[in-house]
């Protein structure tokens, strides 16, 4: 699913896994941008300009996904760390210290679109 979101002086288009249902409100959200992929959580509710976002690097991207479909945690590059935490909730830190922490329903939502191809580069 694709929704309008605003970005730092401009629009751009998120996906969310077509598995996050229909209620909105927790899913991992990403953002093909240039040279990188932004990712965000949609359950934090301050106002979409003001979530924090994750960029992950085009070159650490399919890493990502790989992770995301075996269960794996594992660093991502120089760029990312993805850990488990306790409840089967997924953490993307990156080195600024900026940290999405995804529930376990998110997280097997977007690893079910991940296998679908939705969230291949194009």
């Amino acid at each position: 699913m694709r929704e309008s979101a605003y970005g730092p002086g401009r629009t751009f288009w998120l996906r969310k896994s077509s598995y996050s249902g229909s209620n909105g409100g927790q899913c991992v959200e990403v953002c093909p941008a240039a040279g990188q992929v932004l990712v965000r959580d949609s359950k934090y509710a301050r106002p979409a300009e003001s979530r924090p976002i994750i960029a992950v690097p085009n070159d650490a991207w399919p890493t990502l996904l790989e992770l995301a479909l075996s269960g794996g945690v594992g660093e991502l590059g120089e760029a990312l760390v993805l850990e488990r935490r306790r409840g089967g909730d997924t953490a993307v830190v990156d080195r600024q210290g900026i940290e999405l922490l995804f529930t376990a329903p998110e997280w097997d939502a977007f690893a079910k679109g991940v296998a679908d191809g939705q969230f291949d580069l194009e």
